[in-house]
């Protein structure tokens, strides 16, 4: 629940409350879904790849840092920093004497919808000018802090007096840093060049890539994809459909995609459909050329080449440094025969389970052929009651036989090897 309220100092705030209990409500559910995610990882071999287990753990984490208020809170003073002395952004200060765990109190930012048009108009704010700062505040988050606003629906975002954008709820947010902030830098660089051999060297360094992946066939579809889309007039070109449509299409390829570039593609998706409703004829590409020139003299500056080569001396310096200790290790291990291999044949777990299946089969069949000569028996000894003449539990034996048998042979028929 998010209410109005005024501080004992007169400055009028928002304060956010946790629901009571919505914490073991979301404990409930989540066990729910990891229940599903097990009998899908063990029993579907098609979503297994997947790793649903291991995607749920990832929306846990996700949520449960969404519960703590302090996580949001301190998200906020975080954007809050980096835009304080740009004049098209607002961003509400947190008061943290007054915020805990499940109570958040911020900054009054009072304004306008940016979807509500109608009120937009009536008050003579600039739509082309909202939707230009949009774009280039989003494009800075991403490339300049590689820190960016992961839920921009217009609900949290408002326009203020001169044409001012705030910006609130900081629940969600993407976080790149380091090598994977310069190989998203790097992947938006192939997408506008369509340079699909260059985004195969980034999934592979990001470790996108499995042993199933049919790199060729990936790189011919997303380069047909790049063709067809990036010539079209620049107001139908969606930056946003463009990485999703790519983000989507990896998984047919047995690619695991990082979380953080399918929320990118859908935060750049929200905000083109927000961008495009103020102003339908934005030019997005051309606002974010300045941010991709720059990042692609970012590859020929002289500085970043130098932190590359002192990256790499590093590396080295340290391998060096710890080699010997690790090969004595090796040799000592070697020497008293301690040394430990681990190994994983390829196609082992095949060959277990069709020696499994083979074995099953043989008992069954041994306990098939038991009951027969057990009822046969039975049959010609006369013990016990009779069915029209013959021993009931001779004949029940039978019966019990006969519809093992049929079962078993269904079962060699479905196979398809007799």
């Amino acid at each position: 629940q998010v209410h109005r309220a005024r501080l004992p100092s007169g400055e009028r705030v928002v304060v956010k409350v946790q629901r009571p209990g919505v914490d073991r409500l979301i404990e409930t559910d989540l066990d729910i879904l990891f229940t599903i995610a097990r009998l899908l990882e063990r029993y579907v071999s098609e979503v297994s790849f997947y790793e649903p287990v291991g995607l749920i753990e990832e929306f846990a984490r996700s949520i449960k840092r969404e519960l703590d208020f302090t996580s949001e809170a301190s998200n906020t003073d975080l954007f809050h920093r980096y835009f304080e002395s740009d004049p098209r952004v607002k961003i509400p200060r947190v008061f943290w004497d007054f915020t805990t765990r499940r109570v958040m109190v911020l900054e009054e930012i009072d304004g306008i919808r940016i979807d509500d048009l109608e009120e937009l108009d009536r008050v003579g704010a600039d739509r082309k000018r909202l939707a230009a700062n949009l774009v280039d505040l989003f494009f800075n988050q991403i490339f300049v802090n590689g820190l960016f606003h992961a839920d921009p629906h217009p609900g949290n975002l408002l326009v203020l007096e001169d044409d001012v954008i705030g910006m609130i709820d900081f629940g969600t947010v993407g976080r790149m840093a380091g090598d994977m902030l310069r190989e998203i830098k790097n992947w938006f660089i192939a997408i506008l060049d369509k340079d699909v051999d260059l985004m195969a060297k980034i999934y592979l360094k990001m470790g996108i890539i499995s042993e199933e992946t049919d790199i060729t066939q990936f790189k011919l579809e997303i380069a047909d994809f790049l063709d067809r889309y990036l010539t079209r007039p620049v107001e139908r070109i969606h930056l946003g459909e463009v990485i999703n449509e790519i983000v989507t299409s990896s998984p047919r390829y047995k690619m695991r995609v990082p979380s953080v570039l399918a929320m990118l593609g859908k935060t750049i998706m929200l905000v083109e459909g927000i961008v495009r409703e103020l102003d339908p004829e934005v030019d997005i590409m051309g606002i974010g050329r300045p941010y991709i020139a720059k990042l692609m003299l970012g590859q020929f500056n002289p500085k970043e080449w130098a932190k590359g080569v002192y990256s790499t001396f590093s590396d080295i310096s340290e391998m060096a440094r710890t080699m010997p200790f690790q090969v004595n290790q090796i040799v000592s291990k070697l020497n008293r025969g301690t040394l430990k291999v681990d190994f994983e044949p390829l196609g082992l777990d095949r060959l277990i389970y069709e020696m499994d299946r083979s074995s099953n089969r043989l008992t069954f069949g041994m306990i098939i052929a038991a009951l027969i000569i057990g009822s046969s028996i039975m049959v010609w000894s006369n013990a016990g009651v009779k069915i029209f003449g013959y021993s009931a539990i001779g004949i029940v034996g039978y019966l019990i036989a006969g519809i093992l048998g049929f079962g078993l042979l269904i079962s060699i028929l479905r196979s398809g090897r007799l």
